[in-house]
Formats: structure tokens, C-alpha cells, sequence
């Protein structure tokens, strides 16, 4: 069987044939004042959030992998460049975050580099 690299990535779980999503979600703040609009104007904006994350799953819940630790493992302020992700809130899949879900799935078996 030939692989192409657009094949979608298979969950790693046993039994389990479902595609791996990146799922991200947003968190924007209410208020008591907005139930109470009329219209949808009030709307928040899902570009803008208040808090951000992601994981790596599949559709029927099995969770492969989650954001690691903020900020960078040696407490240097040049690690930012190397793509470590230092916010607290607005969490964003970054290159390393790439890297280790392939090591994941290259352990388990699922993907070969």
C-alpha cells in the first residue's frame, strides 16, 4: 500500500480506524449586558478570543496530544525564536508541537517518517 502525504493520519488507539484532527477551540468572555442586545452586533469576535488551545484527536475521542509546558525548558529569552510557545492563554500549534506528535505516533506505531 502506497502512502501519499496528503493520507489523512489514522487514530493510533487499537481498534480504532477514525481520522486524527487538529481541534482547536476559543474562549471569549459574557456578559450579563449582552444577553440582553437585540441583534447579534454584540457577537464576539472567534479571531480575537480570550483564551485559545488545541489537541490532537480523533472523532471518537481518543486524545493523542496536548499542548506542552509554556515557555522554554532552558529559561533563555532567545527560545521564543526556536518556537517555543510562552503565552498562557492563547495556546497555538507550533513547529515542535508537529514534531512531537509525530514522535508520538512513530512510538505507537501509527506513522513512519
Amino acid at each position: 500500500m502506497s502512502r501519499d502525504e496528503y493520507d489523512p493520519i489514522k487514530c493510533p488507539m487499537p481498534d480504532c480506524d477514525a481520522d486524527l484532527f487538529l481541534d482547536w477551540t476559543a474562549s471569549i468572555g459574557l456578559s450579563r449586558g449582552l444577553l440582553t442586545v437585540a441583534d447579534d452586533s454584540w457577537m464576539p469576535d472567534p479571531a480575537h478570543p480570550d483564551g485559545a488551545g488545541w489537541r490532537v484527536a480523533c472523532a471518537e475521542g481518543h486524545v493523542v496530544l496536548l499542548p506542552g509546558p509554556t515557555g522554554c525548558p532552558c529559561g533563555a529569552d532567545s527560545c521564543a525564536r526556536h518556537g517555543f510557545d510562552e503565552a498562557e492563554d492563547l495556546r497555538r500549534f507550533h513547529a515542535l508541537d508537529a514534531e512531537r506528535l509525530s514522535e508520538v505516533l512513530t512510538r505507537l506505531g501509527a506513522v513512519t517518517r
